[in-house]
This record gives C-alpha cells, structure tokens and sequence, in this order.
C-alpha cells in the first residue's frame, strides 16, 4: 500500500475537525448567541451567522480581554448571505458585517473532500502507482509505468 504525504493526511483530518466544528457552532447558534466583546469591537454568532461591528482600530485591539456569554438568540432574523449593515452605536455610524456559517463551512469542505478524493485506492486489478488496468498482464509488469504488479489478481497464470 502507498503511504500518503503526511501533510496532506494531517490536512485532511484538520478540515474534517474544522467541519465539524463549523456545523457544532452553527447548531448552538441557533439556540444560543455566542459572544465577544472587547471595546467597541462586538463579534457574535446568531442564527447561523457570524456578524462583527469593527471599531476603527479593530486591528490595535488587545484580544486576550474577550469574554464569551451565551444569550437568548431572539434578536436578529437569521442571515443566509453576507451583507453589510450600517447601525448608530453610540451615537456614530458604525459598519456590521454578517457571515453566514455555510461560507467558510463549503470553504473549508470542498478543499478536504477533495483531498479524499485524490487519496482514494484504485480499484482491484490496478496498477497502485498509475491506475492503469492489468486485466490480462501476465508480463508482471506495468505497460503504462513499467512498475512490478504488487497486485495478484491482476495476474492471469497461463493455462497448461
């Protein structure tokens, strides 16, 4: 059996657990806001929606001070398209961006299906290297890669 790059085997698993921690926020935003404030700056999950109200020195913020509560998620209505929403907060406009969580969620999917696509095994009878079909060698040989056949049956012993 080949071994696959590390990498991309760590890969993998690092996208299925962030997978499955994108569907676990997004179940708990549903019956519960989850969220961060430090400052003016103000993050939250609700409905299935990541929103953030960035202050103007949102990138200077210290963010070791952010404290999580959960709350009742009645609030807002739920948001399945990113927008952009000015609000007057403290008597200045102020932007809030809305996420929903099925971005980054296909975002991080796709690349980790695709990764276990390409590490699927080829069928039985093939070359393991190139994929190609040995049915009928009986060389022991690869015709398309010239590698030794580790498979059996894609050996056919001549009849006597």
């Amino acid at each position: 059996m080949i071994r696959r790059p590390k990498l991309r085997r760590v890969m993998k698993w690092v996208g299925v657990s962030v997978c499955v921690a994108i569907i676990g926020v997004y179940c708990l935003s549903w019956c519960a806001v989850i969220e961060a404030k430090n400052g003016m700056n103000i993050c939250w999950i609700q409905k299935g929606a990541a929103c953030i109200q960035p202050d103007d020195d949102l990138w200077d913020a210290v963010w070791l001070s952010v404290h999580w509560r959960l709350r009742d998620s009645t609030s807002y209505p739920a948001q399945w398209w990113p927008k952009n929403a000015p609000v007057m907060w403290t008597s200045r406009l102020m932007d809030r961006y809305w996420v929903p969580l099925w971005i980054p969620f296909v975002c991080v999917f796709l690349p980790t299906a695709i990764l276990f696509w390409m590490d699927r095994p080829p069928p039985k009878g093939c070359c393991l290297p190139c994929g190609y079909n040995l049915t009928g060698n009986v060389s022991g040989v690869c015709p398309e890669c010239g590698a030794e056949t580790y498979c059996a049956e894609a050996r056919i012993e001549p009849e006597s």
